[in-house]
């Protein structure tokens, strides 16, 4: 009985001691965090803005939070480095969207929503698409630094070099240039080493074998017949020619009736002058409109036929020009 007494305040005492070493421990680390944040404020008011950003960093493995992030992306703004600042900006807006409503909350959302409009113009945005879920253990280096391979993230403008490792499949590499405010999505499919596509297995094996004759005999060029592009050519100049002088006869014959019943018999005198110049305009219409006509269906079916002279048949071939028709028998 004195033995089971011994253990149970025994093991109420390592309770008790244990409880009282984590609270020690988490209120030491809330005060190393608050005298890291005091002395980066004061860093910060003296203008010493890179010791302002490592007090912040060092607050920040203790415990993160969106005014930390907040803290480092101005800082980072202010030190010239657009890119990191726009990154850490957009990972403020990501941890206040999801911390519990205080009294700061709204104005660290708004300022780091603010940061990142003010550095879109300054920083090229960079993604990739890897044909589905992000591979795993896979690593990206954009000009050796590790980069967010799930997320867009802002990147230096200029010459970009990428690296993409990942265990057990091929090294992709490759280089793009983006400007400031240019957004890049860029694709990469990384292939097990060793292996071949399917599509290039099929593509092998489907192909016909060729003969050693095959490979050191020419092939034959196909004939070029360059004459048969001008014979639809002519076709359709002409149709446009005939179209037009129909237009215009249709238009001289309008006029036509329209001057007969405006002039009955008796209603309109000879040396009217705006009869005689309707009477020339009609002239002149009719004149056109029968050159057109007769010139564009005479165009049309020279360019039919010689669209159907001028080609190669059973070893023959016929070469038409404008001033002869020559037949060619080929062996």
């Amino acid at each position: 009985m004195r033995r089971c007494k011994r253990f149970a305040g025994r093991l109420v005492a390592s309770v008790l001691l244990a409880s009282g070493w984590s609270a020690a421990q988490q209120s030491s680390g809330t005060d190393e965090r608050r005298l890291l944040l005091e002395q980066a404020q004061v860093a910060r008011a003296e203008g010493r803005h890179q010791d302002a950003l490592a007090l912040c960093r060092r607050a920040a493995l203790l415990k993160s939070s969106s005014s930390l992030r907040r803290f480092a992306a101005e800082e980072l703004a202010t030190i010239g480095r657009p890119a990191e600042a726009y990154n850490e900006a957009q990972r403020c807006i990501r941890e206040a969207a999801s911390e519990p409503p205080s009294a700061n909350h709204d104005v660290v959302f708004l300022g780091c929503r603010t940061l990142v409009h003010e550095l879109s113009a300054k920083v090229a945005l960079l993604s990739f698409d890897w044909g589905g879920v992000v591979p795993s253990g896979l690593v990206v280096h954009v000009n050796g630094v590790t980069f967010d391979a799930e997320r867009e993230s802002a990147v230096a403008p200029g010459m970009l070099n990428i690296e993409a490792v990942q265990p057990g499949r091929s090294k992709a590499t490759l280089a793009v240039q983006l400007a400031a405010g240019e957004a890049k999505t860029v694709g990469i499919r990384l292939e097990p080493l060793g292996g071949s596509r399917p599509e290039a297995r099929t593509a092998l094996a489907s192909s016909p074998k060729v003969t050693r004759a095959q490979r050191t005999t020419p092939r034959p060029r196909a004939a070029a017949h360059p004459g048969r592009s001008w014979g639809p050519l002519a076709a359709g100049t002409g149709g446009a020619l005939a179209i037009a002088g129909g237009v215009l006869l249709v238009a001289s014959e309008s006029r036509y009736r329209a001057l007969t019943s405006r002039c009955a018999p008796g209603q309109c005198s000879v040396s009217d002058s705006a009869v005689a110049d309707d009477k020339r305009a009609i002239q002149r219409l009719d004149l056109w409109g029968n050159v057109g006509l007769i010139s564009g269906l005479g165009l049309v079916g020279g360019g039919l036929a010689w669209f159907a002279l001028d080609r190669p048949a059973d070893g023959m071939q016929v070469s038409v020009s404008l001033t002869r028709i020559e037949l060619e028998k080929s062996f």
